[in-house]
């Protein structure tokens, strides 16, 4: 069936004739950005184009609230980006409800989360809200030179001078250029951002600090611990 022969066989199954059905067509095309491929058949479409043409479909009566599960599964790359903009503009006025099994379009996607396991909400509020409630670890990735300037600093030392900090919890060896340029992983409490206490710790103690890198704690994280 052609996308827009299919478009006005909905429009007469919600009840929408005349000129309502005619304007609700061109704002529900216009939105979802399918004008070019309305004298197309269904099953020749991309699978972005397709789903595009499911959300306009759905989206002709202007229902209140829209159930989406997993919109974006199957999609390339490019395809995933164009369906996530449309569904948050079509969520500046309407409610969505997405069921996604992939964090982090859950996290780039929606304004609420809620995380369900065994029937139960285990967690609800914004991604934010989840990844400091969750109590996950934050991790820094550092590079310290060991024998910069004619210093003589061992890996012990500075190990034990990370770990001497508030709010760290766990110092481990990470990966480093050299025997002299080594690197460190440092775990701390997710709820406080300790970069600025090492950053003011390797200046007082002198530690040439060439590199400082944050993982950010992800909803697959919290995820993990929440459901475990």
């Amino acid at each position: 069936m052609m996308v827009l022969d299919y478009l006005g066989f909905v429009a007469e199954l919600r009840g929408l004739a005349g000129e309502e059905a005619r304007r609700k067509l061109n704002d529900t095309i216009e939105r979802c950005a399918i004008g070019e491929v309305l004298g197309k058949d269904i099953g020749d479409l991309s699978k972005g184009y397709r789903r595009r043409v499911a959300l306009a479909q759905s989206l002709l009566h202007e229902p209140e609230c829209l159930i989406l599960d997993e919109p974006t599964e199957g999609l390339d790359p490019n395809q995933i980006v164009e369906i996530r903009e449309l569904i948050k503009g079509i969520g500046r006025d309407k409610t969505i409800l997405l069921s996604s099994h992939i964090l982090p379009e859950v996290q780039a996607t929606c304004s609420r989360v809620m995380i369900i396991a065994k029937g139960k909400i285990v967690a609800d509020g914004t991604s934010e809200e989840l990844r400091q409630q969750g109590g996950a670890e934050a991790r820094l990735y550092l590079k310290i030179d060991l024998g910069s300037n004619g210093s003589s600093l061992s890996i012990e030392t500075v190990r034990a001078s990370l770990a001497s900090l508030p709010m760290v919890k766990k110092v481990l060896d990470s990966e480093g250029e050299s025997e002299r340029i080594v690197g460190f992983e440092v775990r701390a409490d997710g709820k406080y951002d300790v970069r600025r206490d090492i950053f003011q710790m390797a200046a007082t103690k002198g530690y040439p600090l060439l590199e400082m890198r944050r993982e950010v704690v992800s909803l697959e994280d919290v995820f993990r611990k929440v459901t475990a």
